[in-house]
């Protein structure tokens, strides 16, 4: 699978798992379709490894929510 780590933020492709390195004090991962619905939606954990094969192709936002704000990625799924 392909990383989507916490920093730098830049997009990751991918076709089918993201892998998300959670930084410390990460509560939840949520992902967004470009309309702003959310499409997945799981608490987070250190290292986490997320199936998406099943979304259709096209851009998406990643959202790590933390104690200290949210973090934003940017994954393309082809």
């Amino acid at each position: 699978g392909d990383v989507v780590s916490k920093i730098p933020r830049e997009t990751t492709k991918t076709k089918d798992i993201i892998t998300v390195l959670i930084p410390k004090g990460g509560k939840n991962i949520e992902i967004f379709d470009l309309t702003g619905t959310s499409i997945l939606k799981t608490t987070a954990k250190n290292f986490q490894t997320i199936d998406v094969s099943n979304l259709t192709k096209g851009i998406y936002i990643v959202n790590v929510k933390t104690e200290k704000g949210t973090i934003s990625n940017k994954i393309i799924k082809e």
